[in-house]
């Protein structure tokens, strides 16, 4: 929704506006190509068969990949809120300014099924007599609700909170309120004629990201999407079908994306000079220059490597929907937990 205004009044043309814009995003079966698992036999951590194909022959895989999924789709929304004003001013026959400015609000996008997480990495506490460092937060009891148990069992004792007991937004992210973009420019005619104009003018821009966010924090905490590494012990392999996920070695648990609490609107800066001259056919000489900043990152967190909980011995989730095609939007989670004790 845009409406504009227009106001003329002597010198100045004035033009106020507002702009509102109601975002979705919509993703579907995370993890849907992991579900039933992937097998490699490529002879990568094999030192007892010393053929891929016979190693297929008798199920034994270097290394296996298996996902189980609570809650799969994403419906994210948001509102996003633009406001202006702006003067075109002839201050002369010679002069023109003009300036403006312009106010954006973009409120982090929020999911109507509350499948999204963040992750606390300067979160502080003590469970169980340990020293924990990080936590994952969900915005509500309701997110609680899908949580997946080997994903819980894979970060335990790290804690699982709400944003209500993190004390932060429900968004997960706290939303910048103070995105101002102003504008400047002017057109001048140093001769009085129509054969030289000199012209120049500075911009902010406020860059919004939509649904980018969001779609690296879906499909996290109810989740668990684990890979397993062959080993053998006295020439007898750990991994072997008909189970070839069942085992208690070591993994880690990766939070790849993650994003910043205070997350600040990316913004582009542009200025731009020109000489303008008629020489009888066309004749132009330009400066223009653009800065983009600030930089957004979402750090990547190595953690500590926690005990893997075989799947046999694992509480039962509900059965997978019905597959309607992926839409695995940014990076999940990998193998093992995300903590740091």
């Amino acid at each position: 929704m845009l409406d504009t205004l227009t106001w003329t009044k002597g010198k100045h043309t004035l033009k106020f506006g507002g702009d509102y814009r109601y975002l979705t995003e919509r993703s579907e079966n995370v993890f849907s190509t992991l579900r039933l698992g992937v097998y490699n036999f490529d002879l990568s951590h094999d030192g007892v068969i010393g053929d891929a194909f016979a190693a297929f022959l008798q199920g034994v895989p270097d290394q296996t990949q298996v996902a189980s999924v609570i809650e799969p789709n994403l419906e994210g929304y948001a509102g996003h809120w633009a406001f202006f004003g702006q003067d075109d001013w002839k201050v002369t026959p010679k002069l023109t300014l003009n300036f403006g400015l312009r106010w954006e609000y973009h409120p982090m996008f929020k999911d109507h099924l509350v499948n999204v997480t963040n992750f606390l990495p300067d979160y502080y506490s003590v469970v169980n007599g340990v020293n924990v460092h990080g936590a994952v937060v969900v915005p509500n009891q309701a997110s609680l609700g899908i949580l997946n148990p080997g994903f819980v069992a894979s970060i335990s004792p790290m804690p699982i909170l709400t944003a209500q007991q993190a004390g932060i937004p429900e968004s997960l992210r706290y939303t910048q309120k103070t995105s101002f973009a102003p504008r400047f420019g002017f057109a001048w005619r140093p001769f009085g004629d129509e054969k030289t104009v000199i012209r120049g003018g500075y911009g902010r821009y406020i860059q919004a990201l939509l649904g980018g966010l969001i779609g690296a924090q879906y499909g996290v905490h109810t989740s668990d999407y684990e890979t397993y590494i062959q080993s053998f012990s006295g020439g007898t392999p750990l991994l072997q079908f008909p189970s070839p996920f069942s085992t208690g070695t070591p993994g880690n648990q990766d939070f790849l994306q993650t994003q910043q609490l205070y997350y600040r609107d990316p913004y582009v800066q542009e200025w731009n000079f020109t000489i303008e001259r008629d020489l009888g056919f066309a004749r132009r000489s330009a400066f223009r220059t653009t800065v983009t900043m600030p930089l957004i990152y979402q750090p990547q967190l190595i953690t500590t490597s926690f005990l893997r909980i075989p799947l046999d011995i694992r509480p039962s989730g509900p059965p997978a929907p019905t597959r309607r095609g992926t839409s695995c939007k940014g990076l999940r989670m990998g193998p093992g937990p995300t903590t740091t004790a």
